[in-house]
C-alpha cells in the first residue's frame, strides 16, 4: 500500500471471471462453485415456463487463452 498526496493505492483488483449464464463476476475458485448452482437455477426457471418457451441450457464457452498472461481460461490448465 502506497500513500501519495493523501491518496491510498490498494493495487489492482483481482482478476474476475464472468459466469456464462448470469453474467456476474466471480473469482476463479468461486466461479467453479457458482456454475453448478447457476445451472440448477437455470433448469428450475425453464421448468416453470410453458413448454413452448423453454430453452436448453447454453453450453459453456470453449477454453481460450488470455492474451495478457497466456493462461488458458476455462480449461483448468495453464499455458
Amino acid at each position: 500500500m502506497k500513500v501519495e498526496s493523501g491518496t491510498v493505492d490498494f493495487g489492482s483488483r483481482p482478476r474476475m471471471l464472468r459466469c456464462y449464464l448470469c453474467g456476474r463476476e466471480y473469482g476463479s475458485k468461486s466461479l467453479a462453485i457458482h456454475t453448478p448452482q447457476c445451472q440448477a437455477k437455470w433448469a428450475q426457471l425453464q421448468q416453470s415456463k410453458p413448454m413452448g418457451e423453454r430453452r436448453a441450457i447454453p453450453l459453456p464457452p470453449k477454453a481460450h487463452v488470455n492474451p495478457l498472461d497466456g493462461v488458458a481460461v476455462g480449461s483448468g490448465r495453464r499455458g
